[in-house]
């Protein structure tokens, strides 16, 4: 597991439980399991997917909420060269079948709350007839409890030789129909992150980590749990968001850094100004994903006793950390939407179309390369050619940078709207509305400036003639075709579309189209 080339997951864990076997890794509702007992459990589910047929590069999907038995397969995963899909548990289960299908899946390890879902799909799966891991009590055929998979197996360290650029880890970015497209992530990607992480928010072997965001997203898994897991601290985790729960655990295990996307900070500031819980242990919360108040920040700093604010934005495709910045509330203010600078390990461009470099204040794309860099697309080597050119990530999206190098958002040069932290393609939204109501006779797709979410998804439809169609009607409709996220939170009605000269819609018009509607 250890390599000459680099270090693996694998070696991480051995390491801590050999330095640190008694020292709490992992705090989960009732249960506390130390770095020895953490990586025993590993061990023994790495035999049990080794003695499944499981073996270098095939695919291990997870479909769970956020619990321990989700880092032990990403570390089981890591020692016997395998990859762990970690599966959106927010799309519907025709997408997320798509994905387990596209990567040809081996074997899936289900959480009982998901349980009803994954039996709608699983005749259609690969893995169609085999034991089925189950994170509670289960009730699907060929359904196993997790803790009897793995039970009386092995506990030795798995003899297979890992190499840290394998990819360890697949995270679907989008779920378009015909055309899933997952990253790979590797060992050396999973240890950069944890890196920057570290350096970035300065985290101690002392310190204390909460997750209360999803294992399936990178903010989840990535950043500071990637750091606390390569540092030996203690995480705890809590199985889906729920700030009053969040909160909890902080208070009990005085917890001094957690992540807490800015589409959540409502729910968040909410709990936090109900003082209902001591907070002064946190030293450092994380935050992106959306442009945010600075007023609401720094009240965030005064009443939780937090040292600093760390904001951060990223993709998927770089681990996911791009540039970042670690602010007070003295300086809070003076700093605005900034997405901060460069990160320790990243080189940033900011170019034209024609690969140019822009002048300072400026705006084009960014794009970045670094260690952190995702190794490509699984089974797509035509997306990963057009988003991987010449050693960098195109990452599609609109900067510009200030004189003093800090980096400020505008927008995205790919038709997506972020929402909640979630990636939505206007196109695969498109096609859901018209397939799921035909009196539409066209449909526009784009995202709506909005304080909870960062972005909302808003539709513009064109009707057929002598059609009639509800705004209701058509939310109602999309929802049974596709992930709750992804559903327009507004729709209106416009006879014509205004285009552009090339014919094509001209969404930037469509707001101020909407706005004259009243």
């Amino acid at each position: 597991m250890a390599n000459r080339n680099g270090l693996t997951l694998g070696h991480i864990l051995k390491y801590h439980a050999f330095l640190k076997p008694n020292k709490t890794a992992i705090v989960f509702k009732e249960n506390r399991y130390t770095w020895r007992e953490f990586n025993i459990r590993t061990n023994r589910l790495s035999h049990a997917l080794l003695d499944e047929g499981v073996k270098k590069g095939d695919v291990v999907s997870i479909w769970s909420l956020n619990c321990n038995q989700y880092l032990e397969l990403y570390f089981a995963c890591g020692k016997i060269d395998a990859i762990m899909n970690a599966v959106n548990f927010r799309l519907s289960p025709e997408e997320i079948q798509r994905g387990m299908v596209h990567s040809e899946s081996k074997l899936e390890i289900v959480d009982t709350f998901f349980e009803k879902s994954y039996s709608q799909i699983a005749e259609g799966l690969p893995s169609k007839g085999k034991v089925v891991p189950v994170i509670g009590e289960p009730t699907i055929d060929n359904g196993i409890p997790f803790e009897e998979f793995i039970n009386n197996r092995s506990h030795s360290e798995p003899a297979i030789e890992v190499d840290p650029d394998d990819p360890v880890l697949l995270q679907y970015t989008s779920g378009t129909t015909g055309a899933p497209k997952g990253a790979l992530l590797t060992h050396n990607n999973f240890m950069w992150d944890a890196l920057v992480s570290i350096y970035h928010q300065e985290i101690t072997f002392d310190d204390r980590i909460v997750v209360g965001l999803p294992f399936f997203h990178c903010a989840g898994l990535h950043i500071l749990t990637d750091a606390a897991l390569l540092k030996g601290c203690t995480i705890g985790i809590v199985p889906i968001w729920n700030a009053e729960q969040v909160c909890e655990l902080i208070h009990r295990e005085r917890a001094t850094h957690v992540m807490v996307i800015m589409p959540l900070m409502t729910d968040f500031m909410n709990v936090v100004r109900s003082a209902k819980y001591d907070l002064s242990s946190l030293k450092v919360i994380g935050t992106s994903a959306a442009p945010h108040s600075s007023a609401m920040l720094t009240e965030l700093l005064y009443r939780s006793g937090a040292g600093s604010l760390f904001f951060g934005y990223g993709l998927t495709e770089a681990s996911p950390s791009v540039t970042s910045h670690l602010t007070t509330g003295s300086v809070l203010h003076k700093e605005g939407n900034s997405i901060g600078v460069p990160i320790l390990s990243s080189e940033i461009r900011v170019v034209d179309r024609e690969d140019n470099d822009v002048p300072k204040g400026e705006v084009g794309e960014l794009i970045v390369r670094g260690p952190q860099v995702f190794k490509g697309y699984i089974k797509d080597e035509e997306t990963t050619k057009q988003t991987l050119k010449n050693g960098w990530l195109y990452t599609g999206d609109l900067v510009k940078e200030d004189e003093d190098g800090h980096f400020w958002f505008i927008g995205r040069s790919k038709d997506m709207i972020k929402t909640g932290g979630e990636n939505v393609f206007a196109d695969e939204v498109e096609q859901s509305i018209m397939k799921a109501n035909p009196e539409v006779e066209e449909v526009a797709v784009y995202g709506k400036p909005d304080e909870r979410w960062g972005e909302a998804v808003a539709a513009a439809c064109v009707l057929k003639p002598d059609a009639t169609l509800t705004e209701e009607e058509v939310i109602s409709r999309t929802k049974k075709v596709l992930a709750h996220y992804k559903v327009p939170k507004y729709v209106y009605f416009v006879k014509e579309f205004p285009r552009t000269g090339s014919g094509k819609v001209a969404k930037h018009m469509l707001p101020e189209l909407e706005k004259q509607r009243g």
